[in-house]
């Protein structure tokens, strides 16, 4: 399988292929109740971080069917509020609804505590989506591995708020190091480190 970098200009095949991936996510299902807005509310929001990340995750794709992006030890994940303003944060009521921006608020003001918590000297996995036609064929695997084996010895954290990957994320050596509600009235999301080097 090619392992191919990819930027802010694809965000046009990118963002797509977040919001599809993402649209059973329990977190997205929090912050946007109304299914008949779900998908288009989750692709606006992922256009918005992509925007935002620039510069801060190192992207890469197989063959646009499955993507990945990482922050690198002595970078933080949190993006900070006036890079949030540059990449258009002011739109989200417009485009997402009021209420749909504030639960969107809350959840990202919980996720960046829960990352404040992550080593400064660790790699982050920051986003693995795979387009749910081609889920199963290995490709977010080996988006895995590739950083897995770029880290070393380094130690690799990610979250999830997804009950099932839990055990997908486990077959690559990361392990539960915190579990608690996304949100205080959120579904539940776990923090992962991976301990040691693993080959799945």
């Amino acid at each position: 399988m090619n392992i191919d970098a990819w930027n802010n200009s694809d965000a046009r095949w990118v963002a797509p292929l977040f919001a599809a991936a993402f649209t059973d996510d329990p977190g997205f299902r929090w912050m946007f109740p109304d299914s008949s807005r779900r998908s288009e509310q989750i692709l606006w929001v992922q256009h918005f971080l992509i925007r935002a990340k620039k510069g801060i995750t190192r992207r890469e794709h197989i063959e646009r069917k499955a993507t990945a992006q990482w922050a690198a030890p002595g970078t933080s994940p949190n993006v900070s509020f006036a890079t949030e303003l540059c990449a258009g944060i002011l739109g989200a009521p417009a485009s997402l609804g009021l209420a749909a921006t504030i639960r969107g608020l809350r959840a990202d003001h919980y996720v960046k505590l829960r990352l404040k918590r992550i080593e400064r000297e660790a790699w982050y996995l920051d986003t693995l989506a795979v387009h749910p036609s081609e889920q199963g064929k290995g490709l977010g695997g080996a988006l895995i591995r590739r950083g897995l084996q770029r880290a070393g010895a380094s130690p690799v954290y990610l979250y999830t708020a997804k009950p099932s990957n839990v055990a997908f994320y486990r077959r690559f050596g990361f392990e539960i190091t915190d579990e608690s509600l996304l949100v205080p009235d959120g579904p539940p999301a776990w923090t992962m480190r991976r301990h040691q080097r693993v080959t799945a």
